[in-house]
C-alpha cells in the first residue's frame, strides 16, 4: 500500500490580459447590455467580455493569492483540500488566462521503500482546448532494503566481467590480426560503456544524495508550520515545496536518463547477441536475412515515410479541428500509428464525416494494403533467398544444442592432446577456402596455420571431426580407407562368431594361409594347356587332420594329389604329374575353432 505524504498541490501559471484587436471583438465589447434579458445578459459590464492574452506570464495577485517566484517563474499554487474546491469553481479560479494547471503528489511505498512522484500537467491552448500530459516516476531507496547486497554484487559482477571482456580483446587484437577486428573492437567498446555505465550508477546509489534526502527538509518545513492562518508561514511552504519538487523533478529525471541509457545499452547488446547467433547456419538465419534486405528496407521506408508522415498531416489539417485524435501533428501520427497495426479509431457514423472516411479509405489502400504487404515480400524474398544460400553451403548439419556441446568438450581436448585451437583451424579453412575437395592429412602437416607434430595429431583431429560431422568431411582415398577398414572390422566379427575364439591375429595368421592355398591353385589351373579334359590329371585335394602343434590346436594338413585320369597320357602330362605328385601345405587352426 502506497500513502501520500503530503497534501497534493494545485498550482498553475498565468497570462497576462490584453485587449483583442479583431474588429467582432471590439464591437461586442462595446454593445450595451440590454435590461430587457434575462441574467446575465442584463448585468452591467466593468471590464470587456472578449480578451484575448499575451506570451508573458502574469505576476498580479489572482483571487487573493500571490504568485510564488520559482526560478523566475510565477507559480499560484495551493494545498488541495475539500473546502476550497467549492469556491474555485464559483471564483473560476481557472479561466482563460490559465497556460498551465499542475497537480503533484508524493507517495510512498513502505514495503517497497519506494518514492514516487505523481505529476498531472494540462496546458491550455488559445482556443481552450486541453493538452494533458502524465508522468509518474518511482525511486526505490536500495540502502534500507535487502536486495541491495544483492544489486551491489551484480554491479560488482558486472564491472569485472567487462573489464577481464575488455582484456581478452586487447589481448586478441594484440597477438592476432583476426578478419573480425571490427566487431572485437564494438565488443570492446560496448564493454568499456557498460562498465562505465554501472560505475556511475554504483556512485549514484552509495555515495549521491538521494531521494530520501530530498524530501526530508520538506517534511520539516510542512510539519513545523506554527500558524497557518499565517500567509508568510504559507508562503514559505510553498516555495520550499516547490524547491524540493523541483530537486526532485531533476533526481527522477536524471534516473530516467540512466533508465534510457540502459535500454539503448542492453537492446545494442541483445543485437550483438543476435548476430553472435548466427555462428550456427540455422539460427543465423534471422540476422542473415536483415542483411540481405536492409538495402531494399532503406529504399522502402524512404517511400514509406514521405507518405505516412503526409497521410497523418493531412489528417491533422483536415480533421484536427473536429477531432481530438488530429488536433496535433504528434496526436495524428500516434492514431496513424494504431492505425497501422490495426487499431481504427472508428465513432458512430453520424460523428464521422465524408472526409474523415475517405481518408480512411486512402490511408487503408497506401500504407495498410500497399506498403505492408510490399514490407512483407520484401522480408520474405530475403529469408527464401538466405534459406535457399545455407541450404546449399551446408554439407552436414548437427542440433544446435549438439553444436554447443562439441565446442565446449573442443575446447577442453584441443588443450589436453596438443592440438591447434579452433582460430587457427579457422585461420587455415578461410586461407584454403578456394580449394576444393575435404581437407586431408596432408594439408593439414603442411599448414603454417596449424603446426602439427606428425601426421598422427593431424589424423586425431580429423578423427575428432569425423565422430561429431560425419564421412562427409573425408576425402575419396580417405574414404576408400575408411571403408576398407569398416570391412576388415566386420569380417573379423565374423570370423569370431563362425568359430567362436576371439585370437584375431591367430585367425589373421590361418585366413591367410588359407588364402594362398586357394590362389595356388588357381596358378596352376590356369597354367595347364586347353585340351580335352580326359587327358589331363585333375588335382584331387584331400584334408588330414592331426595334433601335432601342441595341445590346445589342431593341425590343418592340405594334400594336393594328382591321379592318372586315363590310361594314355601322355609323356608331358605323365612328367607334369610327376612333378606334382604331393603338395601338401599346413595350416595350425586353434582347437576352439573346430
Amino acid at each position: 500500500m502506497s500513502a501520500a505524504i503530503l497534501p497534493p498541490l494545485l498550482w498553475q501559471t498565468r497570462l497576462q490580459p490584453v485587449a483583442c484587436g479583431s474588429a467582432f471583438a471590439i464591437d461586442f465589447n462595446d454593445r450595451k447590455p440590454n435590461p430587457l434579458y434575462n441574467a446575465p445578459l442584463n448585468a452591467p459590464r466593468h471590464d470587456d467580455i472578449l480578451r484575448c492574452r499575451t506570451k508573458e506570464l502574469c505576476k498580479t495577485p489572482h483571487l487573493g493569492f500571490l504568485p510564488c517566484n520559482v526560478r523566475g517563474e510565477p507559480r499560484y499554487a495551493t494545498f488541495l483540500a475539500d473546502n476550497i474546491l467549492d469556491a474555485f469553481k464559483e471564483h473560476d479560479w481557472l479561466d482563460d488566462l490559465t497556460n498551465e494547471a499542475s497537480i503533484t503528489m508524493l507517495l510512498y511505498t513502505p514495503t517497497l521503500d519506494s518514492l514516487t512522484l505523481l505529476y498531472v500537467r494540462c496546458r491550455f491552448d488559445a482556443s481552450g482546448r486541453l493538452y494533458p500530459s502524465f508522468t509518474l516516476n518511482t525511486y526505490t531507496i536500495l540502502g534500507d532494503t535487502e536486495q541491495f547486497w544483492s544489486w551491489l554484487a551484480l554491479c560488482t559482477a558486472t564491472i569485472l566481467i567487462s573489464l577481464l571482456r575488455i582484456a581478452a580483446m586487447l589481448r586478441e587484437l594484440a597477438l592476432r590480426r583476426l578478419k573480425g577486428r571490427r566487431g572485437m573492437i564494438f565488443d570492446m567498446l560496448l564493454a568499456g560503456v557498460m562498465c562505465a555505465f554501472v560505475s556511475i550508477s554504483l556512485y549514484r546509489r552509495c555515495f549521491a544524495k538521494s531521494a530520501r534526502d530530498l524530501t526530508m527538509p520538506l517534511l520539516e518545513t510542512y510539519y513545523g508550520a506554527t500558524d497557518i492562518t499565517s500567509r508568510d508561514q504559507v508562503q514559505l511552504t510553498l516555495e520550499k515545496y516547490f524547491d524540493v519538487l523541483d530537486s526532485l523533478v531533476e533526481h527522477f529525471d536524471a534516473e530516467v536518463t540512466q533508465i534510457t541509457v540502459s535500454f539503448v545499452i542492453m537492446l545494442v547488446s541483445f543485437v550483438r547477441m543476435l548476430f553472435y547467433l548466427s555462428i550456427h547456419p540455422r539460427i543465423g538465419v534471422l540476422s542473415e536475412t536483415v542483411f540481405a534486405a536492409l538495402d531494399n528496407i532503406l529504399h522502402f521506408l524512404v517511400a514509406f515515410f514521405f507518405v505516412f508522415i503526409f497521410l497523418a498531416w493531412l489528417g491533422c489539417w483536415a480533421m484536427g479541428r473536429d477531432s481530438d485524435l488530429f488536433s496535433t501533428l504528434d496526436s495524428a501520427l500516434n492514431t496513424s500509428f494504431q492505425m497501422l497495426i490495426g487499431e481504427y479509431p472508428f465513432r458512430e457514423v453520424w460523428k464521422e464525416g465524408n472526409l474523415q472516411r475517405f481518408w480512411y479509405m486512402i490511408y487503408t489502400f497506401f500504407i495498410f494494403f500497399l506498403s505492408l504487404n510490399i514490407f512483407l515480400a520484401i522480408i520474405v524474398e530475403a529469408f527464401l533467398d538466405v534459406k535457399k544460400r545455407v541450404d546449399s553451403y551446408i554439407v552436414t548439419e548437427k542440433a544446435f544444442l549438439v553444436d554447443i556441446m562439441t565446442i565446449m568438450r573442443g575446447s577442453v581436448w584441443f588443450k589436453l592432446r596438443g592440438l591447434p585451437s579452433r582460430e587457427e583451424l579457422t585461420q587455415h579453412l578461410s586461407a584454403s577456402k578456394h580449394m576444393t575437395g575435404a581437407a586431408t592429412v596432408s594439408e593439414l602437416v603442411r599448414s603454417k596455420f596449424l603446426r602439427f607434430k606428425d601426421k598422427d595429431k593431424a589424423r586425431e583431429l580429423l578423427t575428432f571431426y569425423l565422430n561429431i560431422v560425419g564421412e562427409v568431411i573425408l576425402h575419396a582415398e580417405e574414404h576408400q580407407q575408411l571403408r576398407w577398414r569398416r570391412d576388415r572390422r566386420q569380417l573379423e566379427r565374423g570370423l569370431v562368431e563362425h568359430f567362436g575364439h576371439g585370437d584375431i591375429q591367430e585367425l589373421h595368421r590361418c585366413a591367410s594361409m588359407i588364402q594362398a592355398c586357394w590362389r595356388l591353385r588357381r596358378a596352376r589351373k590356369a597354367a595347364l594347356p586347353e585340351s580335352s579334359p580326359s587327358k589331363f590329371l585333375r588335382p584331387r585335394r584331400t584334408v588330414r587332420v592331426s595334433k601335432t602343434c601342441g595341445p590346445g590346436s589342431l593341425k590343418l594338413q592340405l594334400t594336393s594329389m594328382t591321379r592318372p585320369l586315363a590310361a594314355s597320357s601322355s609323356p608331358r602330362c605323365v612328367k607334369d604329374a610327376a612333378a606334382d605328385e604331393k603338395r601338401a601345405h599346413s595350416v595350425v587352426i586353434p582347437a576352439g575353432m573346430v
